[in-house]
Formats: C-alpha cells, sequence, structure tokens
C-alpha cells in the first residue's frame, strides 16, 4: 500500500525555513519519491534529496518557508 504525506514547510510540527532533514518512521525500508512545489526531486541535479538513513530524507538546498511538499513511499 502506497504511503502520501504532504506538508507545507513550517506548519505547527513540519521542518522549517533553512532545515534539511525530514524524518518520518512510516518511511523506513521503503522506496520514495519526493516533490518540491510539484517538481520532483532527483537524487542528483542542482534540487535534489538524499534518502539519508531510515525514514530520513535530505533535501539540497534547504527547505524555504511555506513550500508545499508531497512524498510517495512503497
Amino acid at each position: 500500500m502506497a504511503i502520501i504525506i504532504e506538508f507545507t514547510v513550517g506548519d505547527i510540527g513540519q521542518p522549517s525555513d533553512g532545515e534539511t532533514n525530514y524524518y518520518n518512521s512510516v518511511l523506513s525500508g521503503k522506496n520514495v519519491k519526493v516533490f518540491r512545489e510539484g517538481i520532483y526531486q532527483y537524487r542528483f541535479g542542482a534540487n535534489f534529496i538524499i534518502v539519508s538513513g531510515p525514514g530520513t530524507i535530505t533535501f539540497f538546498p534547504p527547505l524555504i518557508s511555506q513550500q508545499r511538499i508531497r512524498i510517495y513511499a512503497q
């Protein structure tokens, strides 16, 4: 079953402006796809992500206030 996580940077309980890491235990061991403002975040290039540990996603460049993030995990 697919898991979809959506949040806006800066909302209560979510990463804030300038942060690079997002952690959610339900992502552990899953194949994740991340979209920032609707744009797929590759694992290389100018805007990218690293799945840096169990349940942890690292964003480059850092997150910006009010950005909308959508994570698909399977």
